[in-house]
């Protein structure tokens, strides 16, 4: 993918999710009258089981905000980490799954998001990138790590880099996205569902 093409999808989602953003009162709820309420591009989103590697700062934000949404059943959220100490955490506070190990994470969801820091991520999929799907959506949050060194290190899988900034780890920031494949409107309409209220 060239820059330039890069650069104008980035900025085409950047103003979507500001557009969004802007509808929130000042303690970051979003104010929707009924008939305002966005609905769900992608009704499969309510079946699908969504896992987390990794279980840091941004990880947490975003499973309160999908916890929160109501969208997805918390029992429909996985995560993994490599200590104990902040899945006890997750499941105590939000309910969701917990799982030792990062294998189970990608065997057992339809999403895998990969949050973990850049220079953790080859050693957080080490032995595991064969095992992703095709079918499966993979979702990075390492800012560091472009599109082409992702494909190397996940062959199969549809793959999207999530950009996040700082505010969002309390509910006032603004999500951007990206897919390798921009024609892919099944992975498209999921994020913006999952990342985009």
């Amino acid at each position: 993918m060239d820059q330039t093409r890069y650069d104008a999808i980035w900025k085409k989602n950047i103003e979507k999710f500001s557009e969004k953003s802007s509808q929130r009162d000042i303690k970051g709820n979003i104010n929707y009258s009924n008939e305002m309420r966005p609905t769900i591009k992608n009704p499969m989103l309510k079946s699908m089981k969504i896992g987390f590697i990794g279980a840091g700062n941004m990880t947490q934000a975003l499973v309160k905000g999908l916890v929160e949404s109501n969208e997805i059943k918390a029992d429909h959220i996985f995560v993994s980490n490599r200590t104990e100490g902040k899945l006890v955490k997750l499941s105590e506070q939000f309910h969701v799954q917990t799982r030792s190990h990062n294998q189970e994470i990608i065997s057992e969801c339809d999403v895998v998001i990969i949050a973990v820091k850049p220079q953790d991520f080859s050693s957080a999929l080490e032995g595991l990138t064969a095992q992703f799907n095709k079918n499966q959506i993979v979702i990075s949050l390492a800012a560091g790590i472009p599109f082409d060194s992702l494909e190397k290190q996940i062959p199969s899988g549809r793959l999207v880099r999530l950009m996040p900034n700082t505010p969002s780890l309390i509910g006032r920031g603004v999500i951007g996205f990206i897919c390798l494949d921009e024609t892919d409107e099944f992975v498209t309409s999921l994020m913006e569902d999952l990342f985009g209220s």
